[in-house]
């Protein structure tokens, strides 16, 4: 399955690891075709939906992210589309987990219609 990159970095990552992931790796369901990320060089372990709870928990770390797929939103914005995404019931926002396994830095994909 071939994999739009998101944040750019497809072209620093070892092509045998693009052709393993392709080839080799489960891909997830989302509105649009899937996203995969990049980050030092690295590509991305997808580890599923967030949760609610954990995204909001989670939400400083994580909201530049979002804001990257919600453009013109402040933060209080942001947290009510996480809380009640019925709000936005015409985008349909899910929420991606991806984590970097050597720097451990986790980062969320925001996929909608």
């Amino acid at each position: 399955m071939k994999f739009n990159w998101f944040n750019g970095g497809a072209d620093k990552i070892d092509p045998a690891e693009i052709e393993k992931l392709e080839k080799r790796t489960p891909g997830y369901s989302g509105w649009q075709q899937p996203f995969w990320l990049t980050h030092c060089n690295q590509i991305a372990q997808f580890q599923g939906n967030f949760a609610v709870e954990e995204l909001l928990e989670r939400f400083d770390e994580l909201k530049f992210d979002i804001k990257e797929n919600f453009e013109r939103m402040n933060d209080d914005e942001l947290l009510d589309i996480i809380q009640c995404p019925d709000r936005l019931r015409v985008n349909n926002p899910a929420f991606f987990k991806f984590q970097f396994l050597v720097c451990k830095k986790g980062l969320v994909h925001v996929n909608y219609t």
